[in-house]
């Protein structure tokens, strides 16, 4: 399977024929057997999420993975921010830095919230809201790390006729 930059490519099969074993391969939850998964020339066959994460891959799962104890807004930073611990220090010693950092997440997750019209949503638990907007949430933090390869595992599941037209809008 190849996928282009810019390309959208649906998988498609009965249950049980290994599409999101598929998406765990490319995501890197489950080693191949056999076979490589190759990112933008590069070989990631053996690399764990959180380094294809920070490679430009991001995903949604069949069954709804939010955290639901934090807010809809809260979800999308928790995407947005890409911090590492090694820059704790900025703490302590740059607090002013730390505060633009946090004003500029704030602002690009008001920017998500609205482009995928959650804006309402923002100060909601996920687990209050309808399904299909809880689905637009998860569609949103994973977009919110800007990736290169977008895996929507079953992103239409469970959802009305208006909702997957949305959808549809939303994936274009």
């Amino acid at each position: 399977l190849t996928v282009d930059a810019g390309e959208i490519r649906g998988i498609v099969g009965p249950n049980g024929s290994g599409k999101t074993t598929l998406f765990n391969v490319v995501s890197g939850l489950y080693r191949p057997t056999f076979g490589r998964v190759l990112l933008a020339g590069r070989d990631v066959t053996n690399a764990r999420p959180h380094v294809l994460a920070r490679l430009g891959v991001a995903r949604t799962f069949q069954n709804l993975r939010l955290f639901r104890m934090l807010t809809v807004r809260d979800n999308l930073l928790v995407a947005l921010d890409q911090t590492t611990v090694l820059s704790n220090w900025r703490y302590a010693l740059w607090p002013v830095g730390v505060w633009r950092h946090d004003r500029a997440l704030r602002a690009r997750a008001a920017e998500l919230l609205d482009r995928f019209g959650l804006a309402a949503f923002g100060g909601s638990a996920p687990g209050e809201l309808p399904y299909g907007t809880q689905r637009r949430v998860e569609i949103a933090r994973a977009m919110a790390r800007q990736p290169r390869l977008l895996l929507l595992d079953e992103p239409a599941a469970g959802l009305n006729g208006e909702e997957v037209r949305q959808l549809g809008e939303i994936v274009r």
